[in-house]
């Protein structure tokens, strides 16, 4: 088994790697896969989520800590710009903080259900420092292609990279 230097018990939060099955029952109740759990430390993250729908139709999960460090390096700024206003008021409007019961099950609030078009047969997938949980037939449909555009994808973000760095 591979060493996650994000385990609890280290100050840097957590890394969330691979893929999980799930279900979200009647009561719109999801179980956090264990494996993405083990990675949480309650002082360190926190001890529920922050679930935010995203347009190309999945939920982002970030630890509750995470998030709001993140929304802290937004505010060294008197007022936002127009983009900068437009983007809060749609990410925070639509936020929401789940707390995670002792068996880790989330209820996933039913607006961004119906948002994103997410049913009740998932996959969680670790995205780094988030859980995204995406509809399972949907991702299963498009894994090949996501897959395969692995590629061009790293060389689009390098090139950014790059061109950011010249500048």
């Amino acid at each position: 088994m591979g060493h996650n230097p994000a385990a609890v018990g280290n100050s840097q939060p957590p890394c969330f790697l691979g893929y999980a099955e799930g279900v979200i029952d009647d009561k719109l109740r999801l179980t956090i896969a264990a494996k993405f759990k083990k990675s949480l430390d309650p002082e360190r993250d926190g001890s529920g989520w922050v679930c935010v729908p995203w347009p190309s139709g999945h939920l982002i999960l970030h630890p509750e800590k995470q998030f709001f460090a993140m929304a802290g390096q937004l505010r060294n700024r008197i007022a936002p710009n127009e983009d900068e206003s437009e983007l809060w008021s749609a990410v925070f409007g639509m936020a929401e903080r789940l707390d995670m019961d002792a068996s880790g099950r989330v209820i996933l609030p039913k607006r961004h259900l119906e948002l994103t078009g997410v049913g009740s047969q998932v996959v969680m997938l670790g995205a780094n420092f988030c859980l995204e949980i995406h509809d399972k037939a949907r991702r299963e449909a498009r894994q090949a292609a996501v897959f395969g555009q692995l590629p061009g994808l790293v060389r689009r973000i390098e090139d950014k990279n790059r061109s950011e760095a010249g500048n």
